[in-house]
């Protein structure tokens, strides 16, 4: 197993570990964010946990994906499935 993925592993175990919602969430992000380097699709994880993640800590969830889609560099923006970013819905 190579080392980004050894670190995503650890980030999600770590997450056995802790009770708030948020860091949970937080970690999950962290977690798909590093596994990105194995696995593309992992960057629609990372985002969908920095989105609950922002959303359980009473921020807005629009916000944060309209910052994350301004993030995306113009000539990567053309392989972004952006209906699976839209399809995310906040859970109360």
């Amino acid at each position: 197993m190579g080392t980004a993925m050894k670190v995503a592993v650890a980030a999600h175990l770590a997450t056995r570990k802790v009770e708030s919602v948020v860091a949970i969430a937080v970690a999950r992000a962290a977690a798909h964010a590093v596994a990105i380097s194995h696995f593309a699709d992992h960057c629609l994880a990372a985002s969908t946990y920095a989105l609950k993640a922002t959303a359980t800590a009473g921020g807005d969830p629009q916000l944060e994906l309209h910052w994350q889609v301004s993030q995306i560099s113009v000539i990567y923006a053309k392989w972004l499935p952006m209906d699976c970013l839209f399809v995310w819905r906040v859970r109360p």
